[in-house]
């Protein structure tokens, strides 16, 4: 019993030298936003590929990464079920994050939408890597994504 909780006081003294501050929650009062797309959305909208989004809080290690402020991760799910990630490194600009994902695979500027949303939009492109290869999203209706507040981060 000593054993384990020394280890676990361990563990969370040494915590705040490897993780810093979670932006989305401080900047936009939430860790983690997302959406499921329903079926008269997507008949709407015949060129989203995304049929969920998740964005979440992730960590940057202490000094790795200078201005980073934030990781942010996404999750996707695609027409047809597939799904695919994206990690975003975050500085702030002004009241938004600008997120250049991780490969040079473009970049989303994630923004307040409403007191308890946010818009993701698309900057220039954002391209994903999935079991099938490359998608380039930006190229069909998958430019912004407006996002609410969400409970299951999926931690």
């Amino acid at each position: 019993m000593r054993s384990t909780l020394a280890a676990l006081l361990v563990m969370v003294s040494i915590q705040p030298a490897f993780a810093q501050a979670k932006p989305l929650s401080q900047v936009f009062g939430s860790a983690c936003y997302g959406r499921v797309y329903d079926k008269a959305h997507l008949a709407k909208h015949p060129r989203q590929r995304v049929t969920s989004i998740l964005v979440r809080d992730g960590v940057v290690p202490a000094g790795k990464q200078p201005g980073v402020v934030a990781i942010v991760d996404i999750r996707l799910t695609l027409r047809g079920g597939e799904t695919a990630e994206a990690a975003g490194y975050c500085k702030r600009s002004g009241a938004s994050l600008i997120c250049g994902l991780e490969g040079d695979a473009g970049s989303v500027t994630i923004s307040r939408r409403s007191r308890d949303g946010v818009m993701v939009a698309v900057s220039s492109r954002f391209d994903i890597e999935t079991q099938k290869g490359f998608i380039e999203l930006a190229k069909g209706d998958d430019q912004a994504f407006q996002l609410a507040s969400w409970s299951d981060c999926g931690k």
